[in-house]
């Protein structure tokens, strides 16, 4: 992180090691937190006496290292920012707000989710808004890339043997995500949104009627209420995606019922997204469906000119309707919509009702897309 804070810009970056008091058993810990963040508090309380403005620094913590920064910013009057990476849950989720990091020990908190299950699951982090922005990437439980590591890690090793990477992936990709952000033109663009729900059903997946941020370092104050902000990443590096909502709407009429795959393929401008499946598994599409779902890209596509869907039953589905001397299966398109998030685009591409058999695709085009409008 220090090389990339240095990367960017002109900064003076200072390193707390702590290690000794860190690694003491987990209560120990917990309890020096106290004393470092009181020191901490004093160096900035000396800097500031030499004519720097508290509202100059910003301190950055993992873990324990969130709440530590906690500790310091309520002993520095007017400290100017907190950023919390996966602030630990055990011993801290509702506790009083003098025991724990929150909005108070900063003029900005800005506070990222990443492993708050529960504790007996390998939950190291907690789910428990502490900021003015709350940022819940993949919902906040647990990353994309570490659920299967996590998982081999208990079956094939001795749970005591000691907390490593495998185990704490989810917990340190808070960290990672907060690296990649600093110099990344990825903008981690993020959804207000009041609960998990609301972002799960599609409710908040606009920046149109409520305003986006950019989670990370590039995260910027805003006058209002503490905000909860969702958002999806990739399960590697690189973590930031640029985000296509896209409504694919079913035709309805003639009927039909088709088992399989979409996938969903845009160009822009500036380049072409990955080919990406509306569902991880295979579905049954009918008439009248509405099938929405997030395209990401990991890199800006610019300005959307066109959309392919490719229609794939399957080698299971296709076997099962040739010995039942079944029709091929088809689908058919009315219209498919993509939103993107970056730029707050919204475009309408008409497909008339055309039909997408077993292999084949189709390519609507800009000429024929109108923004915000019902296609017949």
């Amino acid at each position: 992180m220090k090389e990339e804070l240095l990367l960017f810009a002109d900064y003076n970056v200072i390193l707390v090691n702590w290690s000794k008091g860190s690694k003491a058993v987990y209560h120990q810990a917990v309890a020096n937190i106290r004393v470092v963040g009181a020191q901490i508090a004093h160096l900035v309380n000396t800097m500031i006496s030499f004519r720097m403005n508290a509202s100059d620094f910003h301190i950055i913590g993992h873990s324990l290292g969130s709440h530590t920064a906690g500790y310091a910013g309520e002993r520095v009057a007017g400290l100017g920012r907190i950023s919390g990476l996966d602030p630990a849950g055990p011993l801290f989720e509702n506790t009083d707000t003098r025991v724990c990091l929150d909005s108070s020990d900063a003029m900005f908190v800005d506070v990222i989710h990443t492993n708050g299950k529960p504790l007996i699951l390998l939950g190291f982090g907690t789910l428990q808004p502490l900021g003015h922005f709350d940022f819940y990437p993949n919902l906040g439980r647990a990353m994309p890339g570490c659920i299967q590591d996590e998982i081999l890690h208990l079956i094939e090793e001795d749970i005591p043997a000691g907390l490593t990477e495998s185990v704490t992936c989810s917990h340190s990709r808070a960290t990672a995500y907060y690296i990649e952000s600093i110099n990344s033109k990825c903008p981690y663009t993020a959804y207000p949104c009041d609960n998990e729900e609301d972002f799960k059903s599609g409710k908040c997946k606009t920046c149109a009627t409520h305003r986006c941020v950019r989670m990370g370092f590039h995260a910027k104050p805003r006058d209002g209420r503490n905000q909860k902000y969702y958002l999806i990443t990739s399960d590697e590096k690189q973590y930031c995606q640029f985000q296509y909502e896209t409504v694919i709407i079913l035709s309805g009429s003639p009927t039909f019922t088709g088992r399989g795959h979409i996938l969903v393929n845009v160009t822009g401008t500036l380049g072409y997204s990955p080919s990406t499946k509306v569902s991880p598994k295979s579905r049954t599409f009918r008439n009248n469906q509405t099938i929405t779902f997030t395209l990401s890209s990991p890199s800006d596509i610019g300005e959307i000119l066109s959309v392919s869907l490719h229609f794939d039953v399957g080698r299971l589905d296709s076997v099962l309707g040739k010995l039942l001397q079944r029709s091929s299966p088809r689908i058919y398109i009315n219209r498919v919509v993509i939103y993107r998030t970056e730029s707050n685009q919204n475009v309408t591409f008409c497909a008339g009702d055309q039909p997408i058999e077993d292999h084949q695709s189709v390519t609507l085009d800009r000429q024929y897309g109108v923004a915000d409008e019902v296609c017949y």
